[in-house]
């Protein structure tokens, strides 16, 4: 799992050749409704595949003394002492309690954090490969975070969790908050930010960590969907010495009719170390895709991928500054 065959660590089909399952998704909760008064539910949902280390977390689906799902400072996934070995993993990505009283809801547990372009769900995204967004914002974390409807076109969002596990609550603390806000049918625009220390052993620990994501949906016309995000990442150790990461991605759907569906993708993401006078990396990539949906219950995603780097990392993909990659995915819902 840590040298991935010569692919880049964000992308899905971590096999050079040969089929895969990627995501076996089973979700069972109870819906809240505040507006009526006083309402509690909550979410379970179970995955098991390919994907399922980016959702398992620190003093849950591994242990404590076990690194996040991606080590930054060694470029490797860590996958020692997890739920599941080889290609294959298991985890609860969200279980969480709600609370919903008139325009606020509460959730409490273990959940999905909104940064960045990409769901960890397949069936919520146009392509079957993640964005390098992946690499820099956490998937999902515990503690509690508020949404409050302001108005019907904002939603105001805040709260404490711990990025990437459900551990030891004095070691790792962010805050969270951000916005929703939807100013008519065809925008929607969400901000997202999180602020904290890690406290964990390591080469960087004590660390500050700061990561924030703006991502707009435009919906040019019926058929015509663009999206833009903007992911930032730093890291800043005691003596200010660290490293800062952002992406910029865009995204442009055309739905043909309603079996066929066409997009591309491209994007960024540059790393820079502090303290080392510009020691930066620069990786690229664009994607060409489709979604086929013949019926209510399959939709098979092709995509054909070209990543390409600079700087310190064109030697990135095996060896080589660049990556031509293909994938088949099929989305199975029941």
């Amino acid at each position: 799992m840590d040298d991935y065959s010569g692919n880049t660590e964000f992308l899905q089909n971590t096999r050079l050749t040969g089929g895969q399952v990627n995501q076996v998704y089973l979700s069972m909760g109870k819906s809240v409704d505040g507006r009526r008064g006083l309402d509690i539910g909550g979410t379970i949902d179970f995955t098991w595949g390919s994907d399922a280390y980016l959702v398992q977390a620190r003093g849950m689906e591994f242990g404590a003394g076990h690194g996040g799902p991606f080590n930054l400072q060694t470029d490797q996934f860590g996958t020692e002492g997890r739920w599941g070995t080889g290609d294959y993993f298991a985890a609860f990505p969200q279980a969480y309690a709600e609370i919903a009283y008139g325009r606020l809801n509460v959730i409490a547990g273990k959940f999905y954090l909104p940064f960045g372009i990409d769901s960890y769900k397949s069936t919520e995204n146009f392509f079957y490969s993640w964005s390098p967004t992946q690499m820099l914002a956490p998937t999902m974390g515990g503690g509690a975070l508020a949404f409050y409807k302001a108005s019907d076109q904002l939603t105001l969002l805040g709260g404490w969790v711990m990025p990437d596990e459900i551990g030891e609550s004095s070691k790792n603390n962010s805050v969270v908050g951000g916005f929703i806000w939807t100013p008519g049918k065809r925008l929607n625009v969400r901000y997202v930010f999180a602020t904290g220390e890690n406290k964990y052993e390591g080469d960087w620990a004590p660390y500050d960590i700061y990561v924030h994501s703006l991502t707009a949906t435009a919906q040019i016309s019926k058929r015509v969907k663009y999206v833009f995000d903007w992911t930032y990442y730093q890291l800043t150790d005691k003596l200010d010495f660290g490293y800062y990461s952002y992406a910029l991605m865009n995204e442009l759907t055309y739905q043909y009719n309603k079996q066929w569906a066409f997009g591309t993708r491209f994007g960024v993401l540059s790393d820079e170390t502090l303290g080392t006078g510009g020691l930066a990396i620069d990786l690229y990539t664009v994607s060409l895709g489709a979604n086929w949906t013949p019926n209510k219950w399959l939709t098979v995603k092709p995509e054909l991928r070209y990543d390409w780097a600079h700087g310190v990392a064109k030697n990135a993909f095996d060896g080589r500054s660049h990556q031509f990659s293909g994938g088949l995915s099929a989305v199975v819902k029941f």
